[in-house]
């Protein structure tokens, strides 16, 4: 059922309309032309369209978690190594159905051709294919600053600090960590903190782990 012209006239709030009639942008766009003109009209479009987004996202993700709340399981070491994995030109995908992880490379997928399913995936079925955090959201420099501000202060937080300062951060990081023998401590801690992506992704998307 959609609203009439009276439901906006006495004053409908747009996440109303959006919840109670499950409003398209463009016939809200189309009604609300009908009442409202000038910058106020402006600015209350500008509100209704962020509103529908938002409540589309929203609401994608919940239902693929509902949908799949108890049927999705996937292995917590598989999804871990797919993080570790992922790059600029590889990515991986968590197929619904067949309750797998899927790595597109090269546009091939898990090492063979399949055109048919690169399209899918390419075109968005994010109902069927659910996309595994990519390399820049793990954003491994981030966790480098946050291993360095938990260091106790001193000598090697001094160092590592500069060390990750402008071009060639990554491999002078690795190599400060030798000199005062904190690799071990920096990968448990980079370990730890994939770990944690890993399993508030599957969590995000209703996915059971099994460790």
């Amino acid at each position: 059922m959609l609203p009439t012209a009276d439901d906006i006239q006495d004053g409908y709030e747009e996440d109303e309309l959006i919840d109670d009639y499950d409003l398209p942008a463009h016939w809200l766009m189309m009604q609300m032309n009908n009442f409202c003109v000038g910058a106020n009209y402006v600015f209350l479009m500008e509100s209704i369209i962020i509103q529908f987004i938002i409540h589309k996202s929203l609401f994608l993700n919940n239902s693929i978690a509902q949908q799949h709340e108890v049927h999705m399981k996937v292995k917590l070491q598989e999804v871990l190594e797919a993080l570790d994995g992922a790059g600029v030109d590889m990515e991986y995908y968590y197929d619904t159905k067949n309750e797998e992880i899927l790595m597109i490379f090269d546009g091939m997928v898990n090492g063979e051709t399949d055109p048919e399913l690169i399209e899918d995936i390419e075109e968005g079925f994010i109902e069927g294919y659910i996309p595994l955090p990519r390399q820049y959201d793990m954003n491994e420099y981030r966790m480098m600053e946050e291993f360095i501000y938990d260091l106790p202060a001193g000598r090697a937080q001094d160092v590592l600090d500069a060390a990750i300062r402008g071009k060639g951060a990554f491999r002078r990081f690795k190599d400060r960590l030798y000199d005062f023998d904190l690799q071990e401590k920096w990968y448990k801690y980079r370990d730890d903190c994939y770990e944690q992506i890993a399993r508030d992704w599957c969590e995000r998307f209703g996915i059971e782990i099994e460790e």
